[in-house]
């Protein structure tokens, strides 16, 4: 993960299509529902409730997808898939903290690519 960026603005951009102000709406919506997205899953894995995991989960795939970062978008359909099946959500705690864990990193890393995309 070191090598590569975790926000793609190429990805963002290309699904704007290539639209500067479509593109920080993206970034924007993405900084508000990261968080609530995130507050679902703790509370969901505090309860742990395996349908209301895999449904959180499952709202935050397509945001880590749209700011290119796959690696999460992957992580995130892993978890859904392995609940979806019924398995068991203690294998997959360690998969949903790592989802948890990168809410700060990625907020930051969206508010940099708005700065960025301020001075164009």
């Amino acid at each position: 993960m070191a090598d590569k960026e975790l926000i793609d603005l190429n990805q963002v951009r290309k699904i704007a299509y290539q639209d500067p102000d479509f593109t920080k709406e993206i970034l924007n919506i993405s900084i508000q529902e990261i968080p609530k997205i995130t507050r679902e899953i703790k509370t969901a894995l505090e309860k742990k409730d395996s349908e209301a995991s895999k449904q959180a989960v499952h709202k935050i795939k397509p945001t880590f997808y749209t700011l290119g970062s796959d690696h999460f978008g992957d992580l995130a359909k892993k978890v859904q898939d392995h609940l979806a099946d019924g398995g068991e959500l203690d294998s997959v705690i360690g998969e949903i903290e790592e989802i948890i864990a990168i809410e700060p990193v990625i907020i930051e890393e969206i508010k940099k690519k708005l700065t960025l995309l301020q001075g164009i």
